[in-house]
């Protein structure tokens, strides 16, 4: 009996080791510039949602992004300050955007710097509508980089949003190999196959920060068992409000201790909840400047 009972505390030490802890996944919270950094992505991410923006956060618009066919929305701006072209995309916003987020088949990955990933493949809808506005994209941005050649090139977006900017950062890391360039999506769901989050990860090269908050069950919607795989890195708002603190960089892009360990799977439409627009302020309710 007392063997067995020294045996028995032994395996409750190791998984006490062994167990995820507050204390020790908080050990990878983020510093101030960081957050810094995606507070002003999401701000920029909520422009994209505010109907007739001429300014987002008082910055010079270049673009409107916009494909009637396909509904994709957002715009391109231009931060002098900052020395940044911000590729900004709005996310589901009506039943037009509903009927693509439901296209949810996997297909052949057919986007700009999609050439040497044959086994790729990504959410239809998702590419119909940055293949519908990519080219126009691409075109704008090779412009202001060649009048401004010292200028990096964000890509942000929220929810659908998120997922476009996932996509559009692969082709524009593609299209740019020497161009400083990093994105920030907010709430995306998965987008493509396990080769797609491959392929893009090493395109990415740590260049991409795919934000979650606390239970937000949108990053779960479209399932690794449909045959989806995150991209890395995820960034997990863990609890409000959202400061430095609070946010963990996670292991990679499906980290079992991070929005997946208390967000739903397939949840759909109806699972969308309140932690979905809850990124640093709301989404559904505020607003930012635009003039």
């Amino acid at each position: 009996m007392q063997l067995s009972a020294l045996l028995f505390s032994a395996l409750l030490a190791v998984g006490a080791l062994s167990a995820p802890t507050t204390e020790t996944l908080h050990k990878r919270a983020v510093d101030q510039a960081t957050y810094d950094d995606l507070y002003r992505a999401a701000r920029l991410s909520k422009a994209a949602y505010q109907d007739r923006c001429t300014s987002p956060l008082g910055l010079t618009k270049v673009m409107t992004i916009r494909s009637i066919l396909y509904d994709t929305d957002g715009f391109i701006v231009k931060d002098d300050a900052k020395k940044e072209i911000v590729v900004a995309f709005r996310g589901t916003s009506g039943l037009a955007d509903i009927r693509i987020d439901l296209r949810n088949d996997l297909v052949r990955w057919t986007s700009p710097g999609s050439e040497g990933c044959s086994s790729c493949t990504v959410h239809e809808g998702f590419q119909q509508q940055w293949n519908a506005v990519a080219s126009d994209v691409i075109s704008t941005v090779r412009t202001l980089i060649s009048q401004n050649p010292t200028y990096g090139i964000l890509v942000t977006g929220h929810s659908l949003g998120g997922a476009l900017s996932t996509l559009a950062t692969a082709s524009l890391a593609a299209t740019f190999p020497s161009t400083p360039l990093r994105g920030i999506g907010f709430a995306s769901p998965r987008v493509g196959n396990p080769a797609f989050a491959a392929f893009a990860n090493n395109l990415y090269n740590d260049r991409y920060k795919r934000v979650t908050h606390t239970a937000d069950n949108v990053p779960q919607d479209l399932t690794q068992a449909e045959g989806y795989q995150h991209v890395a890195t995820e960034y997990w708002i863990s609890a409000d409000p959202a400061g430095a603190g609070n946010i963990v960089r996670c292991n990679g892009g499906e980290d079992p201790k991070c929005n997946k360990s208390v967000a739903k799977e397939n949840q759909g439409i109806a699972g969308i909840n309140a932690d979905h627009y809850l990124y640093f302020f709301n989404f559904r309710d505020e607003t930012v400047p635009c003039s």
